[in-house]
């Protein structure tokens, strides 16, 4: 089955817009772009996209399944048997994660998520908001703890992301070798030094923050209220710092948390945009950059042998 998609522009997912070009799809593979006059006598199906662009299909890197924006999840996520994150006692998502201490705990309860099946070994770094009682400030897992986990995860060959709010214990995430920040709130230069050489992700996950901050009078706990209010600003500051400095960021919206719902992850872009971000870099984090942060290469770009997940809207985005 051959379809042919023409009329309008193309987004390449890499920050190229091709203009009066066609894209051909045969069994789910993008097999050729190129000038539309190059398809003369083409007699398969026919999109006409005139007025609006082709895009990879969005992807968002940061999502909890198990929740569904309550304004309390946690109430709920208690009584499920997920793939588990991984956090020290007492850290953040202790009420539902695995408690692991110390570098011989740390590696065995990554060799239970593996076995468990999870494509992605996650690993608190800091405190968060929406556990009671901890700081998004401190550090929780010591660099050490942090970089056995990583290694074995490595070792299976798992994406490893790090829940990481603080500077002190972003530094430890980066230094053992995480591929992903997520939240990066307490950027320093000196994080964005560390991340740039090695070439670390960020997720910035707006979309959580400013969720609670709209909705913070619709049952929200108050606790996690005040801590997203006292980090707001300095989150903003830090997503726009790692930008500037030429940061790879991948887009993700922490969507499942209270009021961020699944289905609305396109708003993290207007979010990104509202900020200071370009409109091409705020599609870039959705289509390349997120797919190479999760280990597919062949999606989140419009090139030659891609798997043709893609997605059509009006306009110039």
């Amino acid at each position: 089955m051959s379809t042919f998609f023409s009329g309008g522009r193309s987004f390449d997912g890499m920050g190229t817009i091709l203009d009066d070009h066609a894209v051909l799809i045969e069994d789910q593979k993008i097999q050729r772009i190129a000038p539309q006059t190059e398809f003369s006598g083409f007699d398969g199906e026919v999109v006409d996209i005139s007025g609006g662009t082709l895009l990879p299909g969005l992807i968002d890197c940061h999502v909890h399944l198990v929740y569904c924006g309550e304004a309390d999840p946690g109430a709920k996520v208690m009584k499920l048997k997920p793939g588990q994150i991984i956090c020290m006692t007492g850290g953040h998502g202790n009420q539902h994660g695995r408690v692991a201490d110390g570098p011989d705990e740390v590696i065995k309860a990554v060799r239970e998520q593996v076995h468990a099946g999870s494509d992605v070994i996650k690993l608190m770094a800091t405190g968060g908001v929406m556990t009671p009682g901890v700081n998004p400030e401190d550090a929780h897992y010591s660099e050490n703890e942090l970089r056995v986990g990583v290694e074995e995860g490595h070792r299976f060959h798992r994406t490893c992301a790090s829940h990481a709010q603080g500077s002190a214990g972003i530094l430890n995430a980066v230094r053992a070798g995480m591929d992903s920040i997520e939240h990066g709130i307490f950027m320093t230069d000196e994080c964005v030094e560390l991340m740039l050489s090695k070439g670390t992700y960020l997720v910035p996950t707006l979309s959580a923050l400013l969720n609670i901050l709209v909705n913070a009078d619709q049952g929200i706990p108050e606790y996690v209220v005040e801590k997203t209010e006292r980090i707001k600003q300095r989150h903003k500051e830090s997503v726009l710092m790692f930008h500037r400095a030429g940061g790879k960021i991948a887009m993700g919206t922490d969507a499942g948390t209270p009021f961020n719902l699944h289905g609305k992850n396109q708003q993290e872009l207007k979010y990104m945009v509202e900020l200071g971000i370009p409109e091409k870099d705020a599609l870039v984090s959705a289509n390349a950059n997120a797919a190479d942060l999760l280990g597919m290469p062949d999606r989140g770009r419009i090139v030659e042998g891609a798997y043709a997940d893609l997605l059509i809207v009006e306009g110039n985005p």
